[in-house]
């Protein structure tokens, strides 16, 4: 799974250390053709416009990303498969690919493919910058690319934002490094109170930041399509810290955050719904997703009404703000099926199955969600209120209605003694 993403980034790069001469291809089709098609794959409309970066045009961000991608991907066919060759090959790349994201002036790479604006527009490009410098330490250990990362993250134009999503590697930069420091015996101390206070923030959220009542991370604006995104990237970034917390008791605390949305996906939460499909009778029913619909008429997204395939392991976007959730094909925002928050899905499922000594949660799950409950003590309030209102406006009335007519009442005495006199 993870070579055949490797095949296709290394055939999307020319891979060469003359940056004049480098280019990366960042996306293939077209929004409005793409996004008006429903259907399998195999189907997808034609032509399919190839768009890339390059040195006139130049991507700082989806450069550096790739770059981080390959040089991860190197130390997994190092160390894991022993296929040193592979790895050779994706370290080339990626110190290629890096020596470009560093090109200048530095670009968000819409503003040279602005096609990609209204399909993932990036927000900054320091963060990607880190994130590759990063990966190229831990594969190289090479110095020059932690000072780096280093150097980025001293700058200005580095933005600590709240969620670790596809956008944003921000927070996840701070507890890389930290972990690599200690890991190579380095002095860690800041980085890691860096990294422990933006955890921090994370377990005891602020600033837009709070827990829905069921008990899921929301960050307002970018919890309110596919919400389990914030809450199971920052979960992963918990789980990956919390072995070097510089105390036991955040060490329990990071465990608990991560544990505790772990559990909410899978079915922990107002609705008894685990959010991966296929796995309960609860799971949702109709994602967003063309190929497995089995429809083609992006119209009537409703037919046929029952989704042809089952995607099994798929998590899907989650619920509300309310712990809702829809389950329709239609409603993208909560049932669609991406890879940026299956990615994190997969690295807790994968922490999971190597530590945890219990079921999922799900296992335990009846069938059959829950209605939402009618809170009887906020309708009897509510009529009694209305009531209220009413009486107080009847009043209001007839007492206007009195005063009026003691008015007219007494303009005509004092116009009938004036005319008597």
């Amino acid at each position: 799974t993870i070579k055949w993403g490797t095949d296709w980034l290394i055939n999307a790069s020319s891979n060469t250390n003359n940056t004049a001469n480098q280019y990366l291809y960042v996306m293939i089709g077209n929004i409005d053709s793409d996004l008006n098609y429903w259907g399998p794959d195999t189907n997808i409309p034609t032509p399919r416009p190839s768009l890339k970066v390059n040195s006139s045009a130049h991507g700082t961000d989806v450069s550096g990303e790739t770059a981080a991608a390959m040089a991860a991907s190197s130390l997994l066919f190092r160390n894991q498969f022993n296929d040193s060759d592979y790895a050779n090959t994706l370290l080339t790349y990626a110190k290629n690919l890096y020596l470009f994201a560093e090109t200048t002036p530095f670009t968000l790479y819409q503003n040279s493919a602005p096609q990609v604006k209204d399909a993932y527009s990036s927000s900054n490009y320091t963060d990607e910058l880190v994130w590759g410098a990063l990966w190229l330490y831990r594969a190289t250990n090479d110095t020059s690319y932690l000072n780096k990362a280093t150097g980025y993250l001293n700058a200005n134009s580095f933005k600590l934002k709240k969620v670790f999503n596809w956008d944003d590697k921000s927070g996840a930069c701070l507890v890389l490094l930290a972990q690599l420091l200690q890991q190579s015996g380095q002095d860690s101390g800041r980085w890691k109170s860096e990294a422990e206070r933006y955890l921090d923030n994370v377990i005891k959220p602020s600033d837009g930041c709070t827990f829905t009542g069921g008990g899921l991370f929301w960050c307002d604006g970018d919890s309110n399509d596919a919400s389990l995104s914030a809450s199971l990237g920052n979960a992963f970034l918990c789980l990956v810290y919390a072995p070097i917390a510089t105390s036991s008791a955040k060490t329990q605390a990071y465990m608990n955050f991560a544990l505790s949305q772990i559990d909410y996906a899978l079915g922990k939460n107002p609705i008894n719904t685990p959010y991966v499909i296929g796995v309960h009778p609860n799971s949702p029913q109709d994602p967003h997703h063309g190929g497995a619909s089995g429809g083609t008429d992006i119209s009537n997204l409703g037919n046929p009404p029952q989704t042809l395939h089952v995607l099994y392991g798929a998590i899907v976007g989650g619920p509300d703000k309310d712990d809702q959730f829809s389950d329709s094909r239609a409603d993208y925002a909560e049932t669609e099926v991406a890879l940026d928050y299956n990615a994190a899905f997969q690295n807790l499922m994968a922490y999971q199955m190597i530590n945890s000594h219990s079921d999922p949660y799900y296992v335990n799950v009846p069938p059959g969600r829950p209605t939402k409950k009618i809170n009887i003590v906020a309708i009897i309030i509510i009529v009694i209120l209305c009531l209220l209102l009413l009486i107080v406006a009847a009043l209001l009335f007839w007492k206007r209605k009195k005063i009026v007519a003691w008015w007219k009442r007494r303009r005509q005495t004092k116009s009938n003694g004036q005319y008597s006199s």
